[in-house]
C-alpha cells in the first residue's frame, strides 16, 4: 500500500519503510541511506507527521494475505519481502522467543475477550428484542 493506515500494514517507498505493527499505537518510519538506517521515528498515520525519534525499534513478523503470481491469495510475511541475500541477526533468540510467546498469548486473550463481549451484546440485543423493548434497528449497544 502507498501509506500505512492501520495495524498490520507496511509500506516501502524508495528508502523509506513504514511499519504499523499489530498492538502498537503508532506506526514507525525507518529511513535508509543506501544500506544504512538513517533515522527511526514514530508518526501519526493520518497526518503523516512525526511524533517521536527512536534509537531502535523491535518489529515482529506478522503474516498477511497477498496475491500470488497466479492471482491466488497466499499467506505472506514481512520477511518474504527481504532478498535472500539479506542478513538478519537475532539478538538474544531465547528472549525473542519468550517475547513472541507473550505477544501471542496477549493477542489470543484479547481476541477471546472481544468475541465474548460480542456474544454478550448479541444475547442482550436478542433479549431486548424478544421482550419488545427495542426494535432491532434501534438497538445500539456500545
Amino acid at each position: 500500500c502507498a501509506q500505512v493506515e492501520g495495524a498490520g500494514q507496511f509500506s516501502v517507498r524508495g528508502g523509506i519503510l513504514d511499519v504499523f505493527a499489530p498492538g502498537e499505537e503508532n506506526p514507525v518510519r525507518i529511513e535508509f541511506w543506501d544500506t544504512e538506517v538513517d533515522g527511526i521515528r514514530t508518526f501519526d498515520a493520518e497526518t503523516q507527521r512525526s511524533i517521536d525519534t527512536l534509537d531502535r525499534v523491535e518489529i515482529y513478523p506478522a503474516s498477511d494475505r497477498a496475491d500470488s503470481a497466479a492471482g491466488e491469495k497466499q499467506e505472506v510475511s514481512l520477511l518474504d519481502y527481504f532478498d535472500e541475500r539479506t542478513l538478519l541477526f537475532l539478538d538474544e533468540p531465547d528472549r525473542l522467543r519468550e517475547r513472541g510467546t507473550a505477544v501471542e498469548t496477549e493477542f489470543r486473550e484479547s481476541f477471546e475477550a472481544r468475541v465474548e463481549e460480542m456474544q454478550h451484546h448479541a444475547k442482550l440485543a436478542a433479549t431486548l428484542e424478544a421482550q419488545g423493548l427495542a426494535e432491532k434497528d434501534e438497538i445500539r449497544i456500545s
